[in-house]
């Protein structure tokens, strides 16, 4: 089986980041733009991860008439 290393570099895309502040919409863009289903959400202090934006979920916030 392959490793998660092997399977990052088998993939044309880097890895995709937003910061906190950017829209959900802009996000979803971005998303769209480069074909990718999650972009991670990188805030600015020591500790960076925040957390990651995934179409499934935003999709389902939809479905269920979450939008904001």
């Amino acid at each position: 089986m392959k490793t998660v290393q092997q399977l990052l570099d088998s993939k044309h895309h880097r890895l995709v980041s937003v910061s906190p502040d950017t829209t959900v919409l802009d996000a979803l863009k971005l998303m769209a733009e480069k074909e990718i289903g999650a972009v991670l959400v990188l805030g600015y202090g020591v500790f960076r991860y925040s957390g990651a934006l995934v179409l499934r979920w935003v999709l389902m916030q939809v479905i269920l008439g979450r939008v904001w």
